[in-house]
């Protein structure tokens, strides 16, 4: 059965409303308390009522899940019931979707759930979260391996980040330069045309082309729909292919084979992934993670076919006696040298956790390196590129008005 409840925040004390699910209206109440409320006003709503049309679907963004593992993180520290953590962080929330993810989590443990299941049932929080939650709660650290989820959480968005962020600027001289070529061919070849037309001037092949192309805007706009619809369908059919047949189907890891051979990119996608595993790995064995199950959920991080197969592979190698580095070493040229000689060292010495931490910070650097290059390489290649293209359209209207003038003066 569902409650409709009218409550004041114990906390707060502002006034709250929502809907429970509860066995009758004691159960009901009880639960409404235990959450955090002061019942006003109870209501049983009837079997017919649309329950999911009334109810905020719960949801966090990104910098949401960070805020909340940092506020579990430090208040699990300070000694804190996760409840009260949990019923505080509620009220700080502003975006209901998230306060209702918060109050999910909180319906959930009142009613005898673990902290790791109740995330892992919402749906939206990432792999390594869970695990991190999960060996916390299972070697009594949930506080610090919280505030280490955040972190890493954090520390791959701020990567992202950067990386969009480095392709701001071409997409903007990009945008430019098509802006650039529009108004010369939309308004200024129009009008020139129209003078060539009046004054009878015998026009060369190369000056025609660009009048016809330019007479034919809806045709440019229809090649200009297509190719952005081409790149819509090349992202939806990626999503779907992910969705239904999994990383490793062959036209994933043929479109990343290509991209991998990108020069520049190839070395960005190279050297990420080198970060991405190493980061990982560094902070699942930290955690007290064994090595196999560290593979399985850095595999589901990784978003390139080609390195999900090979860490795929790294794992059935490891389960069947390899080293880790043996296994890493079998796929050498997907890994930088520096890589596989500190898992070595690391596989040693015991400190594989250590190593690691050594390598994620190189190779993120490098990764960092590559995108502050990325721009001023493509600078050059942008500027080159709409300089032919203007040149040619100058060529192109100035040569049939010298031709004239040439024989002009030619019959004086």
């Amino acid at each position: 059965m569902y409650f409709l409840y009218y409550a004041i925040d114990r906390i707060s004390q502002k006034k709250v409303r929502g809907i429970i699910e509860a066995s009758e209206y004691s159960d009901a109440y009880g639960k409404i308390i235990d959450i955090g409320y002061i019942p006003e006003k109870i209501t049983q709503l009837p079997k017919w009522f649309p329950i999911s049309l009334f109810r905020t679907k719960p949801h966090m963004r990104i910098n949401e899940i960070v805020e909340f593992l940092e506020a579990i993180g430090h208040g699990f520290n300070a000694g804190i019931q996760i409840t009260e953590i949990l019923i505080d962080y509620r009220n700080e929330i502003g975006r209901k979707k998230a306060q209702a993810a918060v109050q999910a989590i909180i319906e959930d443990l009142r009613e005898g759930s673990s902290f790791s299941a109740t995330l892992k049932n919402l749906g939206f929080f990432p792999q390594t979260v869970l695990s991190f939650i999960e060996i916390g709660e299972n070697t009594g650290s949930l506080g610090e391996n919280a505030l280490e989820a955040a972190r890493r959480v954090k520390f791959t968005e701020e990567l992202k980040g950067e990386i969009k962020k480095a392709m701001i600027y071409p997409a903007f001289v990009m945008f430019s330069i098509l802006g650039s070529i529009s108004i010369w061919l939309f308004v200024v070849i129009p009008k020139i045309a129209s003078v060539f037309k009046a004054l009878n001037i015998k026009l060369p092949s190369y000056t025609m082309a660009l009048i016809n192309i330019s007479n034919n805007k809806t045709l440019i706009l229809y090649y200009l729909a297509g190719i952005v619809s081409f790149f819509i369908a090349i992202n939806i059919v990626n999503g779907l292919i992910r969705k239904f047949f999994g990383k490793e189907h062959f036209i994933l890891r043929l479109k990343d084979s290509i991209t991998m051979r990108v020069p520049v990119v190839g070395r960005l996608i190279f050297y990420y992934n080198a970060f991405l595993i190493s980061s990982f790995l560094s902070a699942l064995i930290a955690a007290g993670l064994n090595i196999s199950h560290a593979l399985v959920i850095i595999g589901r991080a990784i978003n390139n076919a080609i390195y999900y197969q090979v860490v795929e592979k790294i794992r059935q190698e490891i389960e069947t006696g390899s080293t880790l580095t043996e296994a890493f070493r079998q796929h050498a040229s997907l890994f930088p040298p520096m890589f596989i000689r500190y898992l070595l060292v690391g596989e040693r010495t015991g400190t594989v956790d250590t190593q690691m931490n050594y390598i994620a910070t190189i190779y993120r650097t490098k990764v960092e390196d590559i995108l502050k290059m990325i721009p001023k390489l493509m600078e050059p290649l942008l500027i080159t590129f709409l300089g032919i293209i203007m040149v040619g359209m100058i060529v192109a209207v100035f040569s049939p008005i010298y031709s004239s003038i040439s024989k002009i003066m030619e019959g004086m």
